[in-house]
């Protein structure tokens, strides 16, 4: 990855995470096992950054990125991230996809032993996925939360609903299939609803809200600058009494409950 600052955005505005991908090889001719390869990645991480002016000198939040096996294991990352630290390389370690709470409190007490403290855990949420469970126990270990796929790849937004209109004017190829949008539409619907009741927000809004009455911090993708624009713009509190109602209720209901979304991704770690 590499960050360009302009338009009046200061370096200290921006947060700059990175990943540690815990597999015995990085690329063809090169192990990756124990502390030492951990500071090479980051290492090569900053390199590509880049040293101009105005780049990054460090890296924010470094982060493990799988509850994978690893050589040398969790202990190799926190003894990597207790030198890094000190160095100024980094400001904060954290953890990627720990879902289970107590897998998460594991790793959490194991890293304080080699004077690390978690600053956050990344992993999916949504409103459709809400982890209450495991938002408790990471405020309980003051560990913070950052939901990634908060709009479900475009579920929890407005198009399904222009999937339906073109549907109905004759196309004859969507995203969303018609069985899809008879699912979904009236959460969706209910979304559109709320939103308009409160200053017209538009339902990705609302669904990221959501999360953020919660105490996640969300990263939704976006393509453009209004985009961006709009998911930052999802603080108002009001929305959150009428939303759990709304997933009380599918919950009560087997019928017409919610599916969970399984989310597979591939990353290009740094």
């Amino acid at each position: 990855a590499r960050m360009e600052v302009g338009g009046g955005v200061e370096v200290g505005d921006v947060v700059v995470a990175s990943k540690f991908f815990p597999v015995p090889k990085s690329t063809p001719s090169r192990f990756r096992a124990g502390r030492k390869a951990v500071e090479l990645a980051l290492d090569a991480s900053l390199a590509r950054l880049g040293g101009e002016e105005g780049a990054p000198k460090c890296i924010d939040l470094y982060q493990w990125h799988f509850p994978l096996p690893y050589v040398g294991g969790l202990d190799a990352f926190g003894e990597a991230m207790a030198a890094v630290v000190d160095d100024g390389k980094v400001h904060g370690m954290g953890l990627s996809n720990y879902t289970e709470p107590e897998k998460l409190r594991r790793a959490v007490e194991r890293l304080r032993g080699h004077g690390v403290e978690v600053a956050a855990n990344q992993v999916k949420m949504s409103l459709m996925e809400p982890r209450k469970e495991l938002m408790e126990a990471c405020r309980e270990m003051g560990v913070a939360v950052i939901a990634h796929t908060p709009l479900e790849n475009g579920l929890l937004t407005r198009r399904l609903l222009d999937d339906e209109m073109e549907l109905k004017s004759g196309a004859s190829k969507t995203k969303y299939s018609p069985a899809q949008i008879a699912k979904y539409r009236p959460l969706l619907n209910l979304l559109k609803l709320i939103g308009a009741f409160n200053g017209g927000k538009t339902i990705s809004q609302v669904a990221l809200n959501y999360l953020v009455t919660l105490g996640a911090v969300t990263i939704a993708g976006v393509k453009t600058v209004g985009s961006a624009r709009r998911a930052g713009d999802s603080t108002t509190r009001r929305w959150q009494r009428l939303l759990r109602r709304w997933i009380s209720w599918q919950r009560r209901d087997r019928q017409r409950q919610l599916p969970r979304i399984i989310f597979v991704s591939c990353f290009t770690v740094l």
